[in-house]
């Protein structure tokens, strides 16, 4: 599998890692990065199989060996959920200090408390409407990419 990547903007300030297995639904956070005018690369894995592989720089999914600022992550996807990836990104002392954003379509509340329960960052029910999902994107950068300070991308 070749590794997808975007350059959402030409000033570099993130490296986004999103988990996302619909082709649609990159497609539209391709576009509501770009319409947010959110400054970063973005890098795309399919499955929850293929985070770690990308996190510990497989040639393939990860040729430039970026360790991302932020994860976005969807719940539901095949063999590996979303859940299955935070659990084990939390537990992994290298990689449990990347924020990760939940971004999918369950509004259960078992989602929501497992996901807190396995030290999501964030959890955000994905808009269905493109122009609030833009919105919720705004707000994602506002605060994750300005107002945080991410953790140094060497944090151990």
């Amino acid at each position: 599998m070749r590794p997808v990547y975007y350059t959402i903007m030409s000033l570099h300030t993130a490296d986004i890692l999103l988990v996302e297995d619909n082709s649609a639904d990159v497609q539209l956070m391709v576009a509501a990065l770009k319409d947010a005018k959110v400054d970063n690369d973005l890098y795309v894995v399919n499955n929850g199989d293929s985070v770690m592989d990308f996190l510990n720089n497989d040639d393939q999914l990860n040729p430039k060996k970026v360790r991302p600022d932020l994860i976005m992550l969807d719940l539901n996807m095949p063999n590996k959920t979303g859940l299955d990836v935070l659990k084990e990104l939390k537990d992994h002392a290298y990689f449990k200090t990347i924020p990760v954003i939940i971004m999918t379509n369950s509004s259960e509340e078992t989602d929501i408390a497992q996901a807190y329960e396995y030290h999501a960052n964030t959890y955000v029910t994905k808009p269905i409407n493109y122009k609030k999902l833009v919105e919720v994107v705004e707000i994602l950068e506002k605060y994750w990419l300005t107002a945080a300070k991410l953790p140094p991308n060497n944090a151990k």
